[in-house]
């Protein structure tokens, strides 16, 4: 399989991932990338109070992969402030094509949303844990998804990658926290990141 540009969720931002087979353009939804009217958009996402999440379609695995990053991209979204990746990640998760006129689309559709799961904060409990805490997780839960892909054949590269997502995580949650989140995953973060099967 070739590995070719897909413009799914993405477009509308400026960004693209890639997967093997991706749709052709003029098959995409003219509306991908546009984000519907959600609480990120809000300024208030930030009040004390317990955390929206969206998982998306579930992580990726074997017989349902993820999508397949490369380099570049993966860092530009990894780098975003998290506001923007918040905004990104619901734009990507609210995409549903037509399965019916477009399967391939919606395979890679579903391969994109499930590069960008998440299961919130682990370990924390919901009642604790506030808009910023599940924005901030979510953007890590998303490098440590893909960063080991991305890295895996360079230790000393995911090694770092995984050091850079832990430090942003904690300057995304700030405050007390903020200090205890990047230590805590930078301690015990490294058995959950690994690579995840992507469509490549």
């Amino acid at each position: 399989m070739s590995v070719a540009t897909v413009a799914l969720g993405l477009t509308g931002l400026g960004l693209s991932a890639t997967t093997a087979q991706a749709a052709t353009d003029d098959a995409a939804d003219p509306s991908a990338g546009q984000s519907q009217p959600a609480f990120e958009d809000n300024a208030e996402q930030y009040m004390d109070h317990a955390g929206q999440l969206d998982e998306g379609p579930g992580e990726p695995s074997a017989s349902d992969p993820g999508a397949d990053f490369d380099e570049g991209l993966y860092q530009t979204i990894a780098g975003m402030d998290n506001q923007s990746f918040t905004t990104l990640r619901n734009a990507v998760l609210s995409q549903n094509p037509d399965d019916e006129a477009n399967p391939e689309l919606r395979q890679r559709a579903e391969e994109l949303q499930r590069s960008f799961y998440s299961n919130g904060c682990t370990g924390v409990p919901s009642a604790g844990v506030t808009q910023q805490d599940v924005d901030a997780c979510a953007q890590h839960d998303f490098r440590y998804t893909v960063g080991p892909n991305v890295y895996g054949e360079d230790t000393e590269a995911g090694r770092a990658e995984q050091a850079a997502a832990d430090e942003q995580l904690g300057e995304n949650i700030g405050g007390v926290v903020g200090p205890a989140a990047n230590w805590l995953t930078s301690q015990f973060g490294g058995q959950f990141f690994k690579s995840t099967p992507t469509a490549g």
